[in-house]
């Protein structure tokens, strides 16, 4: 089958978007599929055999804060690139919906590009509702409802400015509620996920299917050359953001250590 994976960032090192597009992309040409990668910047780090079509957009993310508002109005000639620039400077976190526009735009326009199945990776945008409504057999992953990131970073913003300035960035949430309601196929990767999908997003757990995330176990295992120390903890943690849990780690860590002797590495 021919294959388009579509990701509206996928950094290849961290933040796991662009790590999952890789091995996914890997495992789909392994069994034989043919597959095209539509992706945003910045772009992931693909195999041999896999395609990458690029959708360059104003990547306002990747510049200092002071240089967004000022840019070049030749920039701003299409309607995505305008969107994502007032987005950006009012707060606003509109990826998600203009890279939605641009793939829509590349999948319409394109003779080339007759796919039997669009996999989309938690863009959730108006545009893959539009993608699957020329036609195209769409898939969704979403890997956990945003609406956990956006609680815990307002429960944790100390100010009043900060708690409304959190709330207009996760806006973009409410597209990805209702364009989650339209879609056909919903995949999700644990039964937590899948419950708390259903619930934030009003719908049904049956519309839901569950596809468990993987662990290559020919590489993650304890090596036998490496002495085990007893209590020592091992934690992996992308970013020290509230929504990462880290600080309760540390707070039980204090709680045990009156009675354990403990060693924790991060």
């Amino acid at each position: 089958m021919r294959v388009c994976l579509l990701s509206y960032r996928s950094y290849r090192y961290s933040g796991g978007q662009g790590i999952y597009l890789r091995y996914l992309s890997r495992s789909l040409r392994d069994l034989g599929h043919e597959i095209d990668v539509v992706s945003g910047p910045p772009y992931p780090d693909l195999d041999d055999g896999i395609s990458l079509i690029k959708l360059p957009s104003l990547d306002l993310y990747s510049m200092p804060p002071d240089r967004r508002l000022l840019i070049n109005p030749r920039k701003l000639n299409t309607l995505p690139n305008l969107v994502e620039w007032l987005g950006v400077i009012s707060g606003y976190f509109a990826e998600p919906l203009t890279f939605g526009m641009r793939a829509h735009g590349l999948i319409r326009n394109s003779e080339n590009n007759k796919y039997d199945i669009v996999h989309d990776n938690q863009t959730l945008a108006y545009g893959v509702l539009k993608i699957q409504e020329l036609g195209y057999p769409v898939v969704e992953t979403i890997h956990h409802p945003v609406t956990i990131d956006r609680d815990l970073a307002v429960n944790s913003a100390t100010s009043l400015k900060d708690k409304l300035g959190l709330r207009r960035w996760f806006s973009f949430i409410n597209m990805q509620i209702k364009v989650a309601r339209r879609l056909s196929h919903i995949i999700t990767v644990s039964q937590t996920a899948c419950q708390h999908i259903a619930k934030t997003f009003g719908i049904s757990e049956g519309k839901l299917r569950v596809v468990y995330n993987g662990i290559d176990t020919d590489i993650f295992i304890p090596s036998p050359k490496v002495d085990r120390l007893e209590n020592r903890l091992l934690v992996v943690i992308s970013r020290d953001t509230a929504v990462k849990g880290l600080r309760y780690m540390l707070e039980a860590l204090a709680i045990l250590r009156q009675k354990h002797n403990l060693e924790l590495i991060v």
